[in-house]
């Protein structure tokens, strides 16, 4: 997992799938203004419906894995996810 200061140049709404960080197909998302409702600039394109079968797909294979970690072991994955969501501070919003 890349350290809190990498994983915020990777806050650019494309879609991680597989390991791999992917443009989405589908429409473009924009972020609102708080002021007026007015799209801001520099949109994302969400992911389509083929992009969103395929990490779910990817994403069940990747339980089989986890499932079969012990209580331990997915605890502490956790607690390092936690961890690095937490180090990102206000970066993250």
């Amino acid at each position: 997992m890349p350290n809190p200061e990498t994983i915020t140049s990777l806050l650019t709404g494309r879609n991680l799938i597989a390991g791999q960080w992917t443009q989405g197909n589908g429409e473009a998302v924009h972020s609102r203004s708080r002021i007026d409702g007015s799209a801001l600039p520099g949109g994302f394109a969400a992911a389509d419906s083929g992009q969103v079968a395929r990490a779910a797909s990817e994403a069940a294979d990747a339980f089989v894995g986890y499932a079969a970690k012990s209580g331990k072991e997915r605890a502490a994955f956790l607690e390092a996810i936690a961890s690095q969501i937490e180090a990102l501070g206000d970066d993250l919003l």
